[in-house]
């Protein structure tokens, strides 16, 4: 697999988030996926945990999110998945009050699959 797949796959999950397009999101999880989120203390293990995930995020009035693309690092993980790793900024705005939070992240990604997302873990930075 090659890293343009995989940055497609990342920018497909931006555009959701930052649309709004939770579903489409949770969509792009594989069944058995596991997600350690930016925002929750809660591990997701089941399609249902990522979606209370992404429903707790759609509550605040605006999220967007944008790749360092500078930061992003690739390994491969046999020929058809591969580890990307990287920074990540994310805006939250509800109501007066706006939230900036620069995260770390790592996603698992499988080749040629409609749900190419086995594994995310993202965590804020350290100040």
């Amino acid at each position: 697999m090659d890293k343009t797949h995989v940055i497609d796959v990342l920018n497909k999950w931006a555009e959701g988030i930052n649309t709004a397009e939770y579903a489409s999101v949770v969509a792009m999880y594989s069944e058995d996926a596991s997600l350690l989120p930016t925002f929750s203390s809660h591990a997701c293990h089941t399609t249902a945990d990522i979606e209370n995930y992404f429903a707790g995020v759609s509550q605040n009035d605006k999220v967007t999110v944008s790749f360092d693309h500078d930061s992003l690092q690739f390994d491969s993980l046999g020929e058809a998945h591969k580890l990307v790793t990287g920074l990540y900024d994310w805006v939250i705005v509800s109501g007066d009050d706006t939230k900036e939070v620069h995260a770390r992240f790592s996603f698992v990604i499988r080749a040629n699959d409609q749900q190419p997302i086995l594994h995310q873990h993202s965590s804020v930075v350290p100040a």
